[in-house]
């Protein structure tokens, strides 16, 4: 849980700054990459297995709702805030019910309620503090498609 509110944020950072420096489409397929190495190296339990499918869809959607922003906005700092905002709640509110659902289906009482617990509140920070993460190196860079 400690690591999740560390490598969290870092990753959701670096799928943004992916997407303003190299574009959607690398950027989607890099968001399957962070569950799949964390599934295969033992940092996620293998009863989360049937959920990172779910976690990949998430990072899916919290990209593609920034890039959407991004296009239909006026490029400023208040739209990719904004952007981020409800990205950040689609990836949470997804992630919710699809963990709701399926540790409800597959796993038992309380190991099902801290799953759900793990990758709730916990998915909404960590989307949230990534784009803060990826707005300020974006801006220190000066790699921005959006001004003040």
């Amino acid at each position: 849980f400690p690591s999740q509110l560390l490598a969290g944020p870092i990753i959701k950072a670096t799928l943004i700054i992916s997407l303003f420096l190299f574009g959607l489409r690398p950027t989607l397929i890099l968001c399957f990459v962070p569950s799949t190495i964390a599934l295969l190296s033992g940092i996620l339990p293998v009863i989360i297995a049937p959920i990172v499918p779910f976690i990949m869809a998430s990072n899916v959607i919290y990209v593609v709702i920034i890039n959407l922003s991004k296009k239909i906005s006026e490029n400023s700092s208040l739209s990719y805030c904004s952007g981020i905002i409800f990205a950040s709640f689609a990836k949470f509110l997804f992630l919710f019910l699809s963990f709701y659902l399926v540790t409800n289906l597959f796993i038992e009482g309380s190991v099902s309620q801290k799953i759900i617990s793990m990758f709730s509140w916990t998915q909404l920070f960590t989307a949230v503090t990534g784009g803060v993460i990826a707005y300020f190196f974006l801006k220190l860079f000066k790699n921005n498609n959006f001004s003040d």
